[in-house]
């Protein structure tokens, strides 16, 4: 038992580091814990392409059957929203600049594409930023260097776009359309002008989302809408007239997502009070739920009786079969913690399962070149693979299966993270009732403590020692 109480008091102390660092300590409790675990170095493009050939290699033999997925990613955007933590650039959305983007990212994407001649990417995103920002002509070359030099599935998965409702033209669902396009996501947040005013999206109209959703159907696309809980000045009531709005156009998914604001929205409009923001943000959540099921019935949409939304998980309301069950939106990337991803362009995320993580840092302004260093590269093993699936159930509030987590990593769940469950079971912090493995804590800090213990307890150690030097470091500077 001292060994489970002394990493308690390890963990207690990294939670503590990063909220004295004010650092909402459960910002760090999916894998981006990784990042701050583990050490990164840089790679150029031949060093990556070497990693993917070993990969790819393993596929074709049949070691590895993790499904491929590619993704694109697309970092313009004509405004930008002023809750939105996500990278784009606003300064340089002008044609010459994007036309240099697409140039660069063909170059890039046909360096590597003789290492996927022989296999089938199971599915495929352009995300942002805002992709529908592209053009017609941008957009059509850039699918077209993509279809001419990579291969996809007929069969199972998605091909999947992100848009912005009023940068979209009948001509570019026709491109979409053209090169196999299923699922266009909406990023619509709300219909209620005066919330869109303060969140920097004044431009969108009821209209235009009407216009363009409706559009987006008579192509015979598969629709997600995107609505956001949290913004200021919204409340239940403006939340909820704006899901009925969009529950009244059918589309395939409606998606609530919990607000995630920057340090400067929070600085504007809650005084720098992190606090204040998430404690009015679970309210706005508990309220919410209690009118949305009564329309999600109406209009036909599917959901578990069970269902609830909190501040760190998507839900999805679906257009099915009344006895299909809700099914939690992926996370921002749209991937799964067990499938291998490909991307490509700037700020894009990519994943080797039992291998690597890396993120393309170079600048988009430049041309692509295989000599620089811009990929920062993560070493990871199979084992960070299943705890990221593990803790991002965990994360979500849903149990996890012991036979699907066997089928996936062909292993056994208690006996690939075996302290890591005695000790939870001993401090009454898990229940397992026969396949299904639940996790209790409920309290945000307290969900962070409790999943380090899937962490070595040297390797926060090493984490916690120099985050105090680093701390140490700025207060002697300052």
């Amino acid at each position: 038992m001292n060994k489970v109480l002394s990493h308690i008091e390890l963990t207690k102390i990294f939670a503590d580091l990063l909220t004295n660092q004010k650092v909402e300590a459960t910002k760090y409790f999916l894998p981006n814990i990784f990042y701050r675990v583990n050490h990164s170095i840089m790679y150029n493009a031949w060093e990556l392409k070497q990693a993917w050939i070993g990969t790819v290699r393993d596929i074709k033999k049949r070691k590895n059957k993790n499904p491929l997925k590619f993704y694109i990613h697309i970092p313009f955007c004509r405004k930008k929203c002023n809750f939105c933590f996500y990278y784009s650039a606003t300064s340089f959305p002008k044609s010459e600049i994007i036309n240099h983007y697409i140039k660069r990212t063909c170059n890039e994407m046909n360096f590597y594409k003789d290492v996927f001649s022989d296999v089938e990417f199971k599915s495929f995103e352009i995300r942002g930023g805002s992709p529908s920002i592209l053009s017609e002509g941008q957009l059509n070359g850039l699918l077209a260097n993509l279809f001419k030099n990579f291969h996809f599935s007929q069969e199972v998965g998605e091909r999947s776009f992100e848009c912005n409702p009023h940068e979209m033209t009948p001509q570019k669902f026709k491109i979409l359309k053209k090169f196999g396009f299923t699922d266009l996501s909406f990023g619509v947040q709300s219909l209620d002008p005066k919330i869109l005013k303060y969140a920097n999206r004044g431009y969108q109209t009821y209209d235009l989302v009407k216009r363009s959703i409706l559009n987006a159907q008579y192509y015979g696309f598969k629709i997600k809408v995107d609505l956001m809980v949290g913004l200021y000045k919204d409340n239940a009531k403006s939340f909820v007239r704006s899901f009925g709005k969009i529950a009244k156009f059918g589309p395939k998914i409606i998606a609530m997502n919990p607000l995630h604001p920057t340090g400067m929205y929070l600085k504007r409009y809650f005084g720098n009070n992190e606090s204040l923001f998430y404690s009015e943000l679970e309210k706005k959540i508990s309220q919410v739920m209690k009118f949305i099921k009564p329309i999600a019935d109406k209009f036909g949409y599917a959901y578990d009786d069970k269902i609830y939304l909190h501040r760190w998980q998507c839900v999805g309301f679906r257009k099915e079969e009344k006895e299909a069950r809700n099914i939690p939106v992926e996370s921002s990337t749209g991937f799964d913690s067990f499938s291998s991803v490909f991307g490509i362009g700037y700020n894009s995320v990519s994943k080797i399962i039992g291998f690597a993580r890396y993120q393309n840092t170079s600048t988009f302004l430049n041309d692509f070149s295989p000599q620089e260093k811009y990929y920062n590269f993560f070493f990871c093993g199979l084992k960070d693979d299943m705890r990221d699936y593990i803790l991002e159930h965990f994360a979500k509030r849903e149990y996890i299966s012991q036979k699907d987590f066997k089928r996936i990593f062909k292993k056994n769940l208690l006996d690939a993270f075996s302290y890591p469950f005695f000790a939870l079971k001993k401090l009454k912090k898990i229940k397992i009732e026969k396949d299904k493995i639940y996790f209790l804590p409920k309290d945000s800090k307290e969900m962070f403590i409790y999943s380090l213990f899937f962490w070595d307890k040297d390797e926060l150690a090493k984490t916690i020692r120099e985050l105090i030097n680093i701390r140490a470091n700025y207060q002697f500077n300052k």
